[in-house]
């Protein structure tokens, strides 16, 4: 019996050994195969990381060798926003005040001026029928201009104040007036100092637009607003970035941008919204929450003044940096860049093949054909006068 027992633990022993030594080989073949699979991805990694160098090498040649179209222009001061009317002409707007008409490729490129247009800086301008426009200014006014574009040289009259918009007898709508955007059922919306967006309706009698509705926004100085899907609306500021119900009428999330002051600017790409002032940040439009965000040391405040998308996920951008970008808004890393003169870019502008930008001294475009979206091209185009 007791020998039978010596056996047992003897074989016992042998199949402890042998099932350590199976132990041993089963993790060295697992240190193996995760060593090759580690070398495995390194290799994946590199391959990718040389591919992505590739492409952006690719956009940095084309940004680089673009075609560059100089606008001239008599603006005395800053060129603070463009609207592109039709293949001929643009429309500027100024530190100086004035608003003006000018011809691409002429060597008189002015059509026409409106002195004075406001009584201070113009923020912004929208083209809002074909032969209307809207101007946004540091007075806190916002004004509907009819103007006459058409190709012709014996015009006199090419442009009319048509309405000052105001409420009850106050045409100082906001302290500053920074934005005014078209909505999709008509009616607008603007922006501006006063921690407020308003909403205005066209009166059928009167042809003057009137304020039905005010929301109240955490920020003081909202300078960005864009209309979303679903009746939603988000407003960009000073440190805030708000999301609202615009069918009823609601707030809904507010999104403190702790890293950066301001909001200048906003598009929209895929399910993001591209945010920009003193960095970029990126929010998801489903959760509305948000996503990342880039850092960017800047000379001065406000940083990124601009941005336009330039396919389903390159955009491309100005500010003070002296240099227009290019950004991949998949990756949220800087891909390509050229140097500009302006100290400052204060607006981009999109027209079939061309992005236009204005800025501290200059109005010039860049032909980037080659990357841009063709969807875009029927965005805003309208047919050329006779």
């Amino acid at each position: 019996m007791e020998e039978r027992v010596a056996a047992l633990e003897k074989a016992i022993k042998e199949l402890v050994s042998e099932n350590t030594l199976l132990k041993q080989d089963i993790t060295f073949l697992k240190d193996k195969v995760s060593s090759i699979e580690k070398k495995n991805q390194e290799y994946v990694n590199r391959i990718t990381n040389l591919e992505k160098q590739g492409e952006n090498s690719k956009i940095q040649n084309k940004l680089t060798n673009a075609p560059k179209l100089d606008i001239k222009h008599d603006h005395k001061e800053w060129i603070t926003t463009l609207v592109i009317l039709n293949g001929r002409c643009i429309l500027t707007g100024s530190k100086d005040c004035s608003i003006k008409c000018l011809q691409m490729g002429e060597d008189e490129p002015i059509l026409f001026t409106i002195p004075n247009a406001h009584n201070s800086e113009i923020q912004y301008i929208m083209k809002y029928d074909k032969n209307e426009i809207i101007s946004c200014g540091d007075d806190g006014c916002i004004k509907r201009w009819h103007i006459d574009y058409s190709y012709s040289f014996d015009k006199i009259d090419r442009y009319k104040l048509l309405e000052i918009f105001s409420i009850g007898n106050i045409t100082k709508v906001h302290e500053y007036a920074y934005k005014i955007i078209k909505l999709k059922n008509g009616d607008l919306c603007s922006c501006g100092k006063g921690a407020s967006i308003k909403f205005w309706k066209k009166n059928d009698t009167s042809g003057k637009h009137e304020n039905y509705k005010t929301l109240k926004c955490e920020a003081d100085y909202v300078q960005s607003v864009m209309e979303l899907d679903n009746d939603k609306l988000v407003a960009g500021g000073w440190h805030n970035t708000q999301f609202f119900d615009i069918k009823e009428f609601k707030a809904e999330t507010n999104i403190k941008n702790t890293f950066t002051e301001h909001a200048n600017a906003m598009i929209r790409m895929g399910d993001k919204i591209i945010c920009s002032g003193w960095g970029i940040f990126f929010i998801d439009i489903k959760t509305q929450q948000l996503l990342s965000t880039i850092q960017i040391e800047y000379e001065c405040e406000e940083g990124i003044y601009c941005l336009a998308p330039l396919n389903d996920k390159l955009f491309i951008c100005g500010g003070n940096l002296r240099t227009i970008d290019i950004y991949n808004a998949e990756t949220c890393e800087k891909v390509a860049s050229r140097p500009v003169e302006d100290e400052f870019i204060f607006d981009v502008k999109y027209d079939h093949d061309g992005y236009f930008f204005c800025g501290s001294k200059n109005i010039f475009a860049y032909i980037l054909t080659e990357l841009i979206d063709k969807k875009q091209e029927n965005e805003g185009e309208e047919e050329e006068d006779d």
